[in-house]
């Protein structure tokens, strides 16, 4: 098929909500609207790739012998779904595995391009690739080369250094919170205005707290447990599974003199199942970690014991977090509270405020620049120094 067809047919279906395989997807919908021979056809091919991902989902796709994180199994069993769906959505009829060729790729490759931003189109190309190797074609996508695979080759790549302020006090507005309500009574310390500041967030956190404990038990638990969650991450830069993990029975490790004290990320949440030691520069890290000893319903672990799938507790998280207003339309996501925390510690460690807030005199490329971003990219879990960029600029 030629690429100007490819496009023709993609232009044709394109909708800028379509998001891979749900409810609201017009390729999920789509395949499952298959009826007769093609959802036969479809029903075989995914079996296949089924049996595929059984035998080597959790293997590495170099590294002989290494497995990888739970998270990157569980994404590629949603990709070979994403998969099979978008390739009936475009038109194509693929009975087998083995017979995916060069123009499918450039199809879908065409096809996210015009529905997903850059770290999306680089995840699907990787999962592509993982599903080719797992049947002897692993070169067959690198060949082709990227003006070919994309209309804008560009897309596909993410800028290591962040433009805009993505930080939860960068974007922080009161009237975006929609239960702070009478803060003034509950918190006086807290700052009801603009002038909203990184030490003011613990204090908003105990309020979200104190107008949990007013509801019923059931629903007290699930609150505290995403408060706590949030602590976590505006204290030590966790990521929402990180702190899902978390254990403050067996992961806090408080000692001054051998070692240093830390907490320890576990390789179940994290990013890549790497676990890694995030180390404590402030009394106040130290305090909260004692307070949260002493909560006996999460001492094992912050998520629930009972719970048997993380990715639904962890939805329980988000829906709490948009209720409260802390939503990626209002810019006040988790993940901006990491970025908050991220900034913080490149601040204390090189004594300027981060190259994002454009006030910093700190010359980039200095011993201390590099030697704070390196730090900075080490808490986060990140393993390039250069990822620092896409926190503090």
């Amino acid at each position: 098929m030629a690429d100007q067809e490819i496009v023709m047919k993609i232009n044709k279906k394109r909708k800028k909500d379509v998001v891979g395989w749900t409810p609201n997807s017009e390729a999920g919908e789509y395949y499952k609207d298959l009826k007769g021979g093609k959802k036969r056809r479809a029903g075989r091919v995914l079996k296949e790739l089924h049996a595929l991902h059984k035998q080597y989902g959790k293997m590495h796709l170099t590294k002989v012998g290494k497995k990888v994180g739970d998270k990157t199994c569980t994404d590629r069993w949603y990709f070979i779904h994403h998969l099979v769906a978008q390739l009936y959505y475009l038109g194509f009829r693929v009975e087998k595995v083995n017979n995916i060729k060069q123009k499918h790729c450039i199809a879908l490759c065409r096809y996210w391009e015009s529905l997903y931003q850059a770290a999306n189109i680089s995840n699907n190309k990787t999962y592509l690739r993982t599903v080719l190797h797992w049947v002897g074609k692993a070169e067959m996508l690198d060949q082709i080369p990227m003006d070919v695979l994309f209309e804008d080759p560009k897309c596909i790549y993410r800028p290591l250094k962040t433009t805009t302020d993505k930080s939860f006090t960068a974007n922080y507005r009161s009237e975006l919170l929609p239960l702070l309500g009478d803060i003034k009574k509950d918190i006086a310390s807290f700052k009801y205005d603009e002038s909203f500041t990184l030490c003011d967030v613990p204090d908003l956190l105990d309020h979200f707290e104190g107008r949990a404990s007013i509801k019923k038990q059931y629903e007290y638990e699930k609150e505290r447990r995403s408060i706590i969650m949030l602590k976590l991450i505006y204290w030590f830069g966790l990521r929402t599974a990180e702190a899902a993990f978390f254990s403050p029975k067996n992961d806090i490790h408080i000692d001054a003199e051998k070692g240093g004290s830390y907490i320890v990320v576990r390789k179940q949440g994290a990013k890549g199942g790497r676990s890694r030691r995030v180390y404590l520069h402030k009394s106040e890290q130290v305090e909260f970690l004692q307070e949260l000893k002493t909560r006996m319903y999460c001492k094992d672990r912050i998520m629930h014991k009972d719970v048997k799938k993380t990715d639904s507790f962890i939805r329980s998280f988000n829906r709490y977090c948009e209720h409260i207003g802390l939503s990626k339309e209002n810019k006040l996501n988790p993940h901006s509270i990491r970025h908050m925390y991220a900034q913080g510690v490149y601040a204390d460690y090189s004594g300027r405020t981060a190259p994002i807030k454009k006030l910093s005199s700190l010359k980039k490329g200095s011993k201390v620049d590099k030697f704070a971003k390196r730090f900075v990219a080490e808490q986060l879990g990140h393993n390039r120094p250069s990822v620092a960029g896409a926190y503090i600029g």
